[in-house]
Formats: structure tokens, sequence, C-alpha cells
């Protein structure tokens, strides 16, 4: 390798002008700021039509980390099902599903397309009425993050119908099961659909009944709606959900109680039956470097393991990985530190050693501080990685590594919208810097997409490898 590289993955750390709201502005990033004013650096688009994401879609990890390490175009889930949905090959998919006699559909209420879409409900729904099932359940998961966290009650009306409410069985809020780590919350969920304490005769009474309680929609405990709804073994499952790694707990509790689980779109696993694979990149970014012989090191923390372990990688088994357990919280606000501090030790002895040609660091902390909506906490998870960065760009320049540092999709540069509390991913551009006295006075491109880093990698390594995006200088 013509050079060897530290990448530092900054998680929901995106740009905007304004101040109001924004975190990072008005965090100290004393060193963020330094090498944004004496480096190359440019702006990077990570939101939709650019990388491959419906219009005015927000980008997210799983998806950006692909780009990332694989620098291949890539077309959502929810896309590649819409278009099976009006071809009419969708249906078909569902056979082995709808031969069960008891089908639970577990759903998120969204219409954003990152964790499901309420439509694939819909049909689904269509299917099981044209087959003229009767024993099917519809568990609801409120979202409460991309949405806001008011928001059910509004789009329960806009998509509601006949089907829907027939079915409803249960709702819940996002927090018991589309957390990561975190698998008593969902051992919880199921054990009060298998024994509930009470039922609620609508998802308005259901809903209200937890506001009333000052829950909101990603913290509403469990409410169960239909009495028939218990979880029996041998019933289907099936999972209408895109992230696969905010569905692991769910799948992993499902199948520990003899459910036969399908998921809509997952990586292979033992004994889960998956629709949609998700399929294994060959000859990506971090594929043909390997292959080239180089040395691959991912460092990160269980909250967003999966995203360098799997994604970044297309799937593939590459390199080592030093992956620390995230705290075992229900609120990361208390601990905005999360393992920052013990991420970036580790990079400075393993920059120090020198074995490997290519170290990825992520840090996750200011996109899940950013989701707790606690802007306090969310500062000082700012500047903790600010110091980790620092730390690490200049152990890498003494030991000839070039720093380059990049965001994966905004999130803390904007927490207000309409003057309301927001949580949720922005579409607002992302910085790219190359923190190197070498590579001082390169001029980069004035614009770019996430698609563009993994070409500008192969540059600096000396390497042509083949990508889908173009080198930013």
């Amino acid at each position: 390798m013509k050079e060897r590289i530290v990448l530092i993955i900054l998680d929901g750390w995106g740009d905007r002008e304004e101040e109001d709201g924004n975190a990072i502005a008005e965090a100290n990033t004393k060193n963020m700021d330094k090498y944004l004013r004496r480096y190359p650096s440019t702006l990077l688009e990570a939101s939709g039509r650019a990388v491959g994401l419906p219009d005015g879609t927000p980008g997210f990890c799983e998806h950006s980390y692909f780009l990332i390490g694989t620098g291949k175009k890539s077309v959502w889930d929810h896309q590649k099902i819409m278009r099976e949905i009006k071809t009419g090959k969708f249906k078909s998919r569902l056979d082995k599903v709808f031969a069960h006699s008891r089908i639970h559909i577990f759903a998120v209420l969204t219409e954003n397309g990152i964790y499901s879409h309420i439509q694939l409900l819909k049909e689904v729904l269509k299917v099981a009425r044209s087959k003229r099932k009767k024993h099917v359940y519809v568990h609801l998961i409120l979202e409460g993050r991309e949405s806001g966290p008011h928001s059910a009650y509004d789009l329960f009306q806009k998509w509601k119908d006949e089907n829907i409410i027939n079915h409803l069985a249960s709702i819940v809020g996002g927090r018991y099961v589309l957390t990561r780590n975190i698998r008593g919350l969902v051992d919880e969920y199921l054990a009060v659909l298998s024994d509930p304490s009470e039922y609620y005769p609508s998802f308005v009474s259901a809903l209200m009944t937890g506001y009333d309680h000052g829950e909101n929609d990603f913290t509403l405990r469990p409410k169960v709606i239909s009495p028939e709804c218990e979880l029996l073994e041998g019933d289907a499952a099936l999972i209408l959900g895109y992230r696969s790694n905010k569905w692991e707990a769910l799948v992993d509790a499902l199948l520990s109680i003899g459910l036969d689980v399908y998921a809509i779109s997952y990586p292979s696993k033992p004994r889960l039956q998956v629709i949609y694979k998700t399929k294994i990149v060959k000859d990506g970014f971090l594929d043909q470097l390997a292959r080239s012989k180089g040395s691959i090191l991912k460092i990160g923390e269980t909250e967003k393991g999966m995203n360098l372990e799997y994604f970044l990688t297309g799937g593939n088994i590459l390199g080592d990985s030093v992956i620390f357990n995230s705290p075992a919280t229900l609120d990361y606000s208390v601990t905005p530190e999360m393992k920052a501090p013990e991420i970036t030790g580790e990079t400075l002895k393993r920059i120090k050693e020198g074995r490997h040609d290519f170290i990825v660091v992520s840090f996750a902390n200011p996109d899940v501080i950013a989701h707790t909506g606690n802007y306090d906490s969310l500062i000082k998870a700012i500047e903790i990685v600010d110091d980790g960065v620092g730390r690490i760009v200049r152990a890498a320049q003494k030991e000839d590594y070039v720093p380059v540092i990049v965001g994966d999709h905004g999130n803390a540069e904007e927490m207000y919208k309409g003057g309301k509390i927001y949580l949720g991913h922005t579409t607002n551009p992302v910085p790219f810097v190359i923190a190197s006295e070498k590579y001082r006075h390169v001029r980069l491109a004035s614009s770019g997409t996430l698609l563009d880093v993994p070409a500008t990698l192969s540059k600096i390594f000396g390497k042509r490898f083949k990508t889908d995006g173009k080198a930013l200088f």
C-alpha cells in the first residue's frame, strides 16, 4: 500500500449553518474545527436520491456504512418490495407464511420507509383477506423518533382501514422492539402479549391511556387490544421491518418460544425464514482491499457493531474487529461517553502497533445521544468524541497514517423542528476531512456523496479499486 489510513466515522454528525438547535455548533469541538480549517474538507450528500434512497429520505447507519465500505450503489429494501407489489410477485412470496392457521404480524407505524412502511402492512393484509385468513394478529410498533414522539394518532388516522382495525391486536413503543442490545425489553413485551393484565377497546384508547401516563410513541408500554393474540408454539410470526440490526432481539425471542419466524428482509440466520435475503456484495471496496493483502481492523461498540461487522463489509467476513459492549442502560443520556474512551484507547494502541493498513473507527455517541433528546447530554457526547478524534488524529499523524474523518448521516446538528424537539435523522450533508499534512494542499471537489469516500480512499492507498463513486481529488 502507498499509504496506511485511519478512517473515523462520526455517527449522526451532520453539517448545518443555522446554530439554533445545532448541538455540534454549540459544543466545544476545537479539534474538528481546527481540522476543517487547516486540512482539505468538503460536504457530502448522505440522504435521498444521491445515495440510492427515495427523495427526501434521511440517511441512516446501515445504508451509509454499506456505501462507505463497499462503494456500491444500492436500492433500499422498501423500493424493491414496492416494485414487486406492483408486478404481483410479492403475493407469492408469502405462501409459506399463510400456510399457517395463526399468524402474528409485527409492523411499524411509519411512512418513512426506513424502519418499514405502513403500506407494506396494508398489502400483506390484502393477501390475508384474499386467502380468507381469520386468525391474523397485527402488532403495531410505534416508531417515535423519525416520525416524532406524538405522531402515532395522526398516522393511524391517515392509514387505517377495515383490515387494520379488524386485525389490530396490540400496540407498543419502539423502545421495546427497535432498541439494540436490550433483550429484556423484548421479553417484557412478549410476556404482556401472552398474559395481559388488561385489554383496550381500540387503538385510540390504548394510545391515549399511555399519553395520560406520560408515555410517548417511543416509550409506550405494551397495550393489548385483542384477547386472542397470545403467542402459541407453532404460530407464524412475520416481521415487516427493514433495518435488520434493529430486529435482532425480537427475532431471537420469537424463535426461542417456538414460533415459526419469517422476516421480510434479513441476513441468513438459522431457523429464520427470510423472504428477501440480504445479498452478500462481492468486489466491494473492502473486499478488494482484503484481496490485495490490505489488513483491516474495525473498532467500535455493540450499539453500531453490526454496521461495522456486516453492512460496512457488504456481508463479508473481513479483517479483525474490536467491538466493546455498549452500556447496559435504558437511557443512554446518562452515559454520554458510551464507549468512546475505550474505543479511543484501543485505536491509539493499534496505531502504535502499526500492523493494519486500514483502521476503521466508529463513534456512535452523536447519533445515539441525539435520539434521547437530552440536549445537554448530547453536548457532552460531542465534546467527548471530539477529544477522541483529536487524540486519534495526532497519533495517526505521528505514526505516518493518513487520518480521514467522515459523518455517516445527519442528526445531532438539528435537534428542533418547528419549535419542537426532533429525535430523527436529517437530510443535511456530512463533513469529510483528510487530516494529513501530506495532503494539506489537495483541493477536494466542492460536492460529492458517501459513494465517493471509497474511491477517495482507494486513491490515497495508491490503488485502482473499482467503485461506483469518484475520487474527491
